[in-house]
């Protein structure tokens, strides 16, 4: 289970708080107690009380079906990114300063291909672009796009610190881009044709996606129709939304 996943979670246990008034924990399927650091802190959460909703552990409130490694979306259902507390001294301990955008051109192991538009890709978008651009790397063995500058957040929340701080997210569809929209922070966010963006995706954020005559796919395989979906998403088209969306912030 992705991060995003349990941000997605996050946002169920606030949505139940406001609906409820009560706190909630979190519970797999098959009725067992889950807990994520990422959780704690926030006020519409308490791993110790009872009452709880149900969101991991073989159950996705956005994916309807799974059929063939394949998933039927729930189309009903819309992402809400939970809000993440963390301790103010990540923030003071970022150095990174003025405005910045961040870029996360990989997906995680083990996600779809369907997702991954490309380093050479994003390379083009952040060519001789108008603010710096900083990867955030855990280890330095992930792989850095061309024109980013690789800055090191060992921990989670040194990165969250670093997402807050940035006037810009540029990624694929993941992780990223939920931790974006917890910090509210503005993304220009790939999709593709994997998952639809009026389900995973954020108003905040400009989603890129291109819905196929046959919907969105869902497929963890590789997808040739996914594949020539992400071909046709041009570095010019997307350099120029994460330009506009940038002007957008520096008049705010």
């Amino acid at each position: 289970m992705g991060l995003g996943d349990e941000i997605m979670a996050l946002g169920c246990v606030e949505t139940a708080f406001e609906k409820t008034g009560k706190v909630h924990s979190i519970k797999c399927a098959i009725g067992t107690k889950r807990t994520h650091k990422i959780w704690n802190g926030n006020p519409a959460y308490d791993p110790a009380t009872h009452t709880h909703i149900v969101d991991g552990g073989g159950f996705r409130p956005y994916i309807k079906a799974w059929k063939n490694r394949q998933a039927i979306y729930n189309l009903d259902y819309k992402a809400r990114a939970g809000k993440i507390y963390f301790d103010n001294s990540y923030r003071d301990n970022c150095p990174l300063v003025g405005p910045y955008a961040v870029i996360e051109p990989n997906i995680k192991l083990g996600a779809s291909p369907n997702k991954n538009w490309g380093m050479k890709r994003w390379a083009e978008v952040i060519k001789d672009f108008p603010i710096p651009v900083y990867q955030l790397v855990q280890d330095h063995k992930e792989k850095v796009v061309d024109g980013a500058i690789a800055h090191h957040t060992p921990d989670l929340y040194d990165a969250l610190a670093a997402i807050e701080r940035a006037a810009l997210v540029l990624c694929n569809e993941g992780g990223t881009h939920h931790m974006a929209a917890s910090m509210d922070t503005p993304a220009v966010v790939i999709f593709g044709s994997f998952v639809p963006p009026q389900v995973t995706g954020y108003d905040l954020h400009t989603n890129i996606a291109v819905e196929t005559e046959h919907g969105y796919c869902g497929k963890w395989g590789k997808c040739t129709v996914c594949q020539e979906t992400l071909e046709g998403i041009k570095p010019n088209y997307v350099r120029e939304k994460a330009i506009k969306l940038l002007e957008k912030v520096n008049e705010n």
